[in-house]
């Protein structure tokens, strides 16, 4: 991957009209300061929000379910990362024909579907304070965790908390340093978190289910005599739909561990992360290229390849 040079280096050189082609991965959410054309720059970089699967109330799938449907994808991008992102239909990107058909969340929020998946997992009624509550009363009252030394997560976070307030969610904000934030993961002290990974060329899905290693299951390959996987056990007795989701929990982690090992198959690994949403995709950001006004055509960058076509562009005659 290409990166800039030091920032204030870089913005120098801008500043006296020394570069003509300039491409950041955006890592430190920091646009580049030059003048002429931008073309954002596909990355396989998903922002998404984690669930908790092993405590609480996202443990129930027909809650996560509810919160993504409940998600409007394109403001988000279009407010938090200024449009150098794309709405993510699944975990995978859009252009990946091998999972064609297989992913289809919405770019923008899907009222009705909202409200079967907050019924179905027991959240069809709304108290005095428009938060949704289930038949024993209990408040749908979730923390969401987010790096605050990150700005563009911050703002995500609000967005977030915003738009899931809008649909009956009383969301808690915990902004926590980087050190902080992979603790409470680990710790499971959340019920989401803001996340962002790279997926990898091979489209290996474990690391990201995972945490990046700092969420730990214990599971085995399934065999006749245990049926299935050892994985923790569910939580939150009062939740609806809890003993059902405890079943068929863990489906997709352990398709992604097959796929890991090379056991099993792309489209099974995607099919079961559709239907269960361990986590909730969000964009996929984006990277940006810039070149001046000097330069005549058009390149065509493409994800590893930010300078692509830059052989079919000439230099303007200057007179």
């Amino acid at each position: 991957m290409l990166n800039l040079p030091d920032d204030d280096a870089i913005d120098h050189a801008m500043h006296v009209g020394t570069v003509d082609w300039c491409y950041s991965d955006l890592r430190e959410n920091r646009f580049p300061n030059m003048n002429g054309t931008s073309q954002n720059v596909p990355l396989a970089n998903l922002v998404y929000v984690g669930a908790n699967m092993t405590s609480g109330m996202m443990t129930n799938s027909f809650l996560r379910s509810a919160i993504s449907a409940a998600i409007n994808r394109t403001s988000l991008t279009e407010n938090a990362y200024f449009g150098v992102a794309t709405p993510a239909v699944g975990v995978l990107p859009s252009t990946l024909k091998e999972v064609e058909g297989l992913q289809t969340i919405a770019p923008t929020a899907e009222d009705e579907k909202t409200e079967t998946f907050f019924a179905k997992a027991g959240f069809d009624q709304m108290d005095d304070q428009g938060t949704r509550v289930n038949q024993n009363g209990r408040t749908l009252s979730l923390k969401l965790i987010y790096n605050n030394e990150n700005p563009v997560r911050e703002s995500l976070a609000n967005l977030l908390a915003a738009q899931l307030g809008a649909a009956g969610c009383k969301i808690t904000l915990q902004g926590l340093p980087f050190d902080a934030y992979r603790s409470a993961i680990s710790r499971g002290h959340y019920d989401l978190y803001v996340g962002e990974m790279q997926i990898p060329d091979n489209f290996d899905l474990y690391p990201l289910l995972t945490a990046g290693g700092l969420v730990t299951y214990t599971h085995s390959e399934p065999t006749a005599s245990t049926g299935g996987d050892s994985l923790p056990e569910q939580e939150d007795a009062d939740m609806g739909s809890v003993e059902e989701n405890a079943e068929s929990s863990f489906v997709t982690l352990r398709a992604a561990w097959r796929y890991h090992n090379g056991k099993g198959s792309l489209t099974e690994m995607v099919s079961c992360f559709q239907q269960e949403l361990p986590i909730i995709p969000i964009c996929y950001r984006a990277g940006m290229l810039i070149y001046a006004d000097s330069i005549e055509g058009a390149p065509t960058p493409l994800a590893g390849d930010p300078f692509h076509g830059i052989e079919l562009c000439t230099v303007k005659e200057q007179r």
